[in-house]
């Protein structure tokens, strides 16, 4: 009987999670899309529970989730005010941000994202080449060496390329670089997940790799930072044919 009980207790618990989650993501997407611009207020707990036909504690919950990505301040006494999420809103937010309202890629937002993703990769692979061990080195080498073998299998080369980029952020010695790292690579998975973009694999790109590489044991951090930035630039406008592309097929 307990089990039985228990499980009900379980499921209950569930769908008052799923509720509130839905709840929070339909203010979250409401306040991006500017339905409650900044500084105005959100309607009272009490409206908004009639409005969605939920109880105020799944509202009051969802409001919570929305707090922490600091799109709204709730004042006790004053109800919610939307903030504004361009001054205080975290990297959190790349997620929802980069798809608009109709389903439409924000390609202004997306080009942002590339442009200080090049700055970081870059200055990464700078400080790599200058910081990297003889060890490290070595075992780059290795991995670049190994990634020819993959021209007919992206998910095998796809993941050696992300232990390459692993190794060189390692390399750099900087922590805040490595936390940032992170999070790109967040925002990479899902832009391929959302647009099913594969990253351009031709002979440029295997190119690239042990152009950096040479440039990196002759420890001409200059050249290395210079190929880097090139490379990249020819993959961002890869990924924005491509993906041009792949959504005007969806459409057809």
């Amino acid at each position: 009987m307990k089990t039985t009980s228990n499980k009900k207790i379980q499921g209950n618990s569930n769908s008052l999670k799923t509720l509130s989650k839905e709840v929070s993501e339909k203010l979250i997407k409401q306040i991006l899309n500017g339905v409650y611009p900044a500084g105005s207020k959100l309607p009272t707990e009490r409206e908004m529970a009639k409005t969605l036909q939920v109880t105020r504690s799944i509202v009051r919950e969802a409001l919570k989730r929305v707090e922490t990505l600091r799109l709204i301040n709730i004042r006790q006494g004053s109800g919610a005010v939307v903030q504004n999420y361009k001054k205080t809103g975290g990297i959190e937010l790349v997620d929802l941000l980069v798809m608009k309202s109709d389903g439409k890629v924000d390609k202004t937002f997306l080009r942002s994202i590339m442009e200080f993703h090049l700055f970081v990769v870059v200055y990464t692979v700078k400080l790599a080449t200058q910081r990297i061990t003889k060890n490290e080195f070595q075992e780059l080498r290795r991995l670049v060496k190994e990634r020819t073998g993959y021209v007919n299998n992206p998910e095998q080369r796809n993941k050696v390329s992300l232990q390459i980029a692993e190794l060189v952020v390692k390399a750099s010695r900087n922590m805040f670089i490595q936390l940032i790292f992170n999070s790109l690579i967040r925002d990479n998975v899902t832009f391929e997940h959302i647009f099913g973009i594969p990253l351009p694999d031709n002979a440029n790109v295997q190119k690239y790799f042990e152009q950096i590489l040479d440039a990196m044991e002759r420890k001409d951090h200059e050249l290395a930072g210079m190929i880097t930035s090139r490379a990249h630039l020819d993959n961002d406008a890869y990924m924005m044919k491509t993906m041009e592309t792949a959504l005007l097929k969806r459409k057809d």
